[in-house]
């Protein structure tokens, strides 16, 4: 029910125009006019300069190391002398490939270059910085690097750690006589000169950090006040500004390396920027402390009317977690919250009435069937479906419940069929119908789990089963409950059948009667199946062969097979 704007008085939105208006207008307007075109743009664009030029000064600087890891790269590979070298050391003679690769790092000019030999099936055989072994060869390999080279990268380049130091690196083919003998690594130390040449170009202090370690920076970088805040920035992202003894800095961490491994952290001093602006936030501080008293005043006056309705909204919707929907909530206002309680209670009412109707549908037909009716996805008129059907039909019960009392007769049928509907669901059919004594199922339809056939046979096995538990259990006086059963697969038409006005799902066709007809010849105690059936799961059921007989309604006489059991340790074989 709708209610017009007089009728609801002063709404939820005036009251909170009216809030906004009178705690912050004071802020607003000085922010506005003195802090948000100055103070905010003036920072965001000086922080905005640094990031760029950082960028750019290590796009040159990544640049530069690779085109010369690449040119000393092209060298080693395009000579003899290093394959041939690392050839015997992979036969244990090191001594000669270090002094190659010594020699030829000095001429190529880049003494000082890391240097990794690995074998072609990814061993590390020697490795050398600053022209001295390593004793650990293979903490020199950037395992991401050797294995882009391998996927035909060659320009493979990124950076490697080795203890606190940090290495840009670029992985080499070795061939010797056109036959890949290996992998040599080169690589370049990143340090201070480095750092030095990028903060130079921003006017900030800068830090190569991996792992909590700034392994490279400028020298201010490594001072105790500054080293712990550019290490802890290193893993965020987005500016931080501190304050350090005194002196102001934005914080702004960049991603560099294979996965983003480490982080180049920027520490950008503010002072310069900041200078101007602090009499205005002076200014900005008495009157910010004005809009908080106004606030504070003006919460208290609207805190009663807001918090209650919105408390009550919170309880109710716990209730209707819990599933209780009888209980709606108390419109006490004709604002907007009075509106979002009363379009809450029609809510609250829609769920109790689809919870009844659901609980009917559970009732009237299976769970899966009543899903598919909720969701609306079952075809209206029906759609070829491949369809094990099982008939169940109690033999003799006309002379069975001969001289019984009605309500005995229902008692005794309620609870044989009660004993077949939970088996069928255990094993995923679903119950179409029970035709007095008889029970309809289907297994495949609405929806198939794969192994249908087996399923439905399983389940006639523990119906006959269960059946004669409850035979034991039953008077003694009183003949004992026996079913027919018969299971055929093949195509039927499943769907909605009946009127738009009264719907009822089931399935149709030839292989329908079939299974029909096979519970008919069934004997008490008996499980009769179909050819088609049997192909299905012949390798884990045994069967015996009836043989072919007439069948009515099928002009072509049936080949029956009579089940035994199931390859389902959990279920006994039938008894003959």
């Amino acid at each position: 029910m709708s209610t017009s704007r007089s009728e609801r008085g002063l709404t939820f939105r005036s009251k909170l125009v009216l809030a906004l208006l009178g705690a912050v207008a004071a802020v607003l307007i000085v922010a506005l006019l003195a802090v948000r075109e100055e103070t905010g743009d003036q920072i965001t664009r000086a922080i905005e300069r640094a990031a760029t030029g950082a960028q750019n000064a290590f796009g040159d600087f990544e640049r530069v190391r690779q085109s010369q890891l690449q040119r000393v790269g092209a060298q080693f590979a395009g000579s003899n002398r290093v394959p041939l070298a690392f050839q015997q050391a992979l036969e244990g003679d090191t001594a000669f490939l270090r002094d190659q690769i010594s020699y030829d790092l000095g001429l190529a000019g880049v003494p000082s270059a890391l240097a990794a030999f690995v074998d072609p099936f990814g061993n590390a055989i020697y490795a050398q910085v600053d022209g001295k072994p390593l004793d650990d060869p293979e903490a020199a390999v950037p395992l991401d690097l050797l294995q882009k080279l391998i996927d035909g990268d060659t320009a493979a380049f990124g950076y490697h750690r080795i203890g606190e130091r940090l290495y840009s690196a670029h992985p080499v083919l070795l061939q010797l006589v056109e036959q890949p003998v290996g992998f040599l690594i080169l690589g370049s130390q990143v340090d201070a000169v480095a750092a030095n040449a990028i903060g130079q170009a921003i006017s900030a202090e800068v830090c190569f950090a991996i792992a909590g370690v700034c392994l490279a920076g400028t020298p201010r970088s490594f001072q105790a006040t500054l080293l712990p805040h550019m290490v802890a920035h290193a893993n965020r992202r987005g500016t931080e500004r501190i304050e350090i003894a005194g002196e102001r800095y934005a914080f702004i961490a960049e991603p560099f390396g294979q996965n983003a491994a480490g982080s180049i952290v920027l520490a950008l001093p503010l002072g310069d920027q900041l200078a101007a602006f602090d009499n205005i936030q002076k200014t900005l501080r008495l009157a910010g402390f004005a809009a908080l008293e106004l606030a504070l005043l003006l919460a208290i006056l609207l805190s009663r009317s807001l918090t209650r309705p919105v408390h009550s909204l919170v309880a109710a919707t716990e209730r209707v977690r819990r599933g209780e929907y009888n209980n709606p909530v108390n419109v006490i206002t004709r604002d907007e919250l009075g509106t979002l309680a009363h379009a809450f209670n029609e809510m609250m009412h829609g769920l109790l009435l689809k919870d009844q109707y659901r609980g009917v549908l559970d009732k009237v037909v299976s769970r899966e069937i009543a899903e598919e009716l909720l969701k609306g996805e079952i075809s209206l008129g029906g759609e070829n479906r491949l369809v094990t059907t099982l008939f169940a039909d109690i033999r003799g019960f006309t002379p069975l419940t001969q001289g019984m009392e009605p309500q005995r007769v229902i008692a005794l049928l309620n609870e044989v069929m009660a004993c077949a509907s939970r088996i069928i669901e255990d094993e995923g059919g679903v119950v179409d119908k029970f035709v007095g004594d008889e029970v309809m199922a289907l297994f495949g339809a609405p929806m198939s789990r794969g192994d249908d056939v087996f399923r439905a046979a399983r389940a006639a096995v523990r119906i006959q089963q269960e059946i004669e538990h409850l035979n034991e259990e039953r008077p003694h006086d009183e003949p004992p409950v026996r079913f027919g059963i018969g299971i055929n697969t093949g195509i039927a038409v499943a769907g909605n059948m009946g009127s738009p006005q009264r719907l009822n799902y089931t399935v149709l066709g030839e292989s329908v009667n079939l299974a029909s007809r096979l519970c008919d010849e069934a004997k008490a105690g008996q499980v009769l199946i179909s050819h088609d059936a049997f192909i299905n799961i012949s390798d884990r059921v045994e069967a015996s062969v009836i043989g072919t007989r007439e069948v009515k309604g099928f002009a072509a006489p049936v080949l029956i097979y009579e089940l035994v059991s199931v390859a389902d340790p959990t279920v006994p074989a039938l008894a003959h």
